[in-house]
């Protein structure tokens, strides 16, 4: 498809400027997106805390003062206004598209690495962290975690102190972003062994190249204790099988190789939980034949190393958001396997045909995510107008449902987030929340009914669409929702009265905590797309 590239410093140059220019037209649809989920928290709360402020406290259950720093930064500048965040994230999108095609270029040939950073620039496993503003703790890690990658790399023919200084930095940096780079240390060490060459030295050699790279981590871990005085945590991982964590493995194994549309199989899955757990064996195997069968190619075998390392922190749980980093190694393999099948195929035209539509698909499964998250954020800001129009400033009003994902993308994600949302845009207005609703059209055909009891009842139809308990048993999997169970959340106890074909929540009781029914204040509900105030009796 390259043809025979001979490429000289000026037109690496060019051609480097030409991938990144097509990366940026391909998201700017992305600058007029709105906020969503956990976009309205974490603002909130940059904005609510000083600067130094954010190196003192955990904001959020997390820990990550460089994230808020941006954050606390684009609110200074843009305020309410979402294009100036996207443009920042954007921005700390390309950069990483930048490092990968550097270190590309020192481990693959150059129609390899070419591949690997256009790969990696448009592949739709990256929607929720560039889309998403609150998916900039993904990017911001990633640039100090390819950073630190591209210094080891680099420096492997001569090491100097400032070299160590600059990964040590880059470490902590990246440790100050997102939990997730604790696999760093261990990533840095299999490429530093991969790199040596000197027999019999090479383990040797490698522990002192990345020797800065752990004290970093021990530097870090000192940290935390001496502020909050605990170790890593999660909260969404606090609870776990080993059921769960074997279909996470083929849930992310699936996730990044085929990153386009699988909703339609989710239905399917919830019905059937077993198979889900059958065919997440059968996955989790064919990933371990297929890691022998390339055990012949040292670069693949590392760059497939490097995968696995930097999914562990986050197998108890599985979340797309969780793939920025773990891509990286994806698109330098996807590199290195054209390379490999190219050199073993002499009809070129057929590996180039096959190297078009792979790009064609990344490319509609991108403009497939702008879509879903153009329409999450179109419901948020339609839900905040509703709210901003109908109730007046200093009064409560409680959203008995709330829609909180639309086809795998948060709206509002956790309840507690229209609370923030409404501050953002400086409404004074105290939201009360139920019950959240997972969306997988425009519309949505719910039913509510105030009873006499001073209870709520409400029920959707279909199977695709259902409430969202807001449970973190239920959202790691350690529960499943059940007819009777009860679960009480900040403003309402909720008792679950029937489950639909794929085992989801479809009717409900709501019964009210810290409000009334009856003049109290208003009451608001999803029906058909949007918000509508629900009549007391009706």
């Amino acid at each position: 498809m390259f043809g025979s590239l001979r490429l000289d410093h000026r037109s690496i140059k060019w051609l480097i400027a030409t991938i990144l220019s097509a990366t940026a037209f391909l998201y700017l649809p992305s600058f007029s997106l709105g906020f969503i989920s956990d976009d309205f928290a974490l603002i909130g709360e940059a904005r609510r805390v000083s600067w130094w402020g954010l190196f003192l406290q955990e904001l959020n259950a997390y820990y990550r003062p460089l994230v808020q720093l941006t954050l606390k930064a684009d609110h200074a500048l843009w305020g309410s206004k979402p294009a100036g965040y996207h443009v920042t994230s954007f921005a700390l999108h390309l950069i990483n598209v930048l490092l990968v095609a550097l270190i590309g270029r020192r481990v693959l040939s150059r129609k390899g690495w070419i591949l690997a950073a256009v790969y990696f620039g448009i592949t739709p496993t990256h929607a929720s962290s560039v889309l998403w503003i609150c998916g900039r703790t993904d990017l911001l890690c990633a640039t100090f975690y390819l950073g630190t990658a591209w210094i080891l790399i680099e420096s492997k023919a001569r090491r100097e102190m400032w070299h160590g200084a600059i990964v040590a930095l880059l470490t902590f940096g990246a440790l100050l972003s997102k939990e997730m780079a604790i696999s760093l240390p261990l990533v840095s060490l299999l490429i530093a062994y991969a790199i040596e060459r000197r027999d019999g030295h090479a383990l040797r050699d490698s522990a002192v190249a990345v020797a800065p790279i752990f004290c970093a981590f021990v530097l870090y871990i000192a940290l935390r204790f001496a502020l909050f005085g605990n170790f890593l945590q999660n909260p969404l991982q606090t609870a776990t099988s080993t059921s769960a964590i074997l279909t996470n493995v083929a849930r992310y194994a699936v996730t990044l190789t085929f990153p386009l549309d699988l909703e339609i199989l989710k239905p399917f899955f919830r019905s059937h939980p077993n198979l889900l757990l059958g065919a997440s064996v059968v996955i989790a195997g064919g990933c371990i034949y297929f890691a022998r069968s390339i055990g012949r190619d040292r670069t693949l075998l590392v760059l497939l190393g490097c995968v696995a390392l930097s999914l562990i922190p986050v197998l108890r749980v599985f979340g797309p958001w969780y793939l920025y980093i773990p891509s990286v190694g994806v698109a330098l393999f996807v590199g290195r396997a054209f390379e490999l099948v190219e050199r073993g195929i002499e009809r070129k035209a057929a590996i180039s045909w096959a190297l078009v539509l792979l790009l064609v698909l990344q490319i509609s499964g991108l403009g497939q995510s702008q879509l879903w998250a153009f329409r999450a954020g179109k419901l948020t800001s339609e839900a905040i107008e509703t709210l901003a129009v109908n109730v007046d400033a200093g009064n409560r009003v409680a959203v008995l449902s709330l829609p909180t994902e639309y086809r795998g993308v948060p709206v509002f994600g956790w309840l507690g987030n229209l609370e923030y949302a409404m501050h953002l845009f400086d409404h004074g207005i105290g939201p009360l929340t139920a019950v959240g609703v997972r969306l997988s059209g425009s519309t949505v055909e719910t039913e509510t009914i105030v009873e006499s009891s001073k209870k709520i009842r409400m029920s959707i139809s279909g199977e695709t669409d259902f409430f969202r308990l807001h449970d973190l048993r239920l959202l790691t999997g350690a529960r499943k929702p059940a007819p009777g169970q009860i679960y009480t959340v900040r403003d309402a106890t909720v008792e679950v009265v029937r489950l639909n074909a794929s085992g989801q929540p479809a009717e409900v009781v709501v019964t009210p905590r810290t409000f009334g029914l009856r003049g109290d204040v208003k009451i608001f509900a999803l029906r058909g797309s949007g918000l509508q105030e629900i009549t007391v009796g009706r």
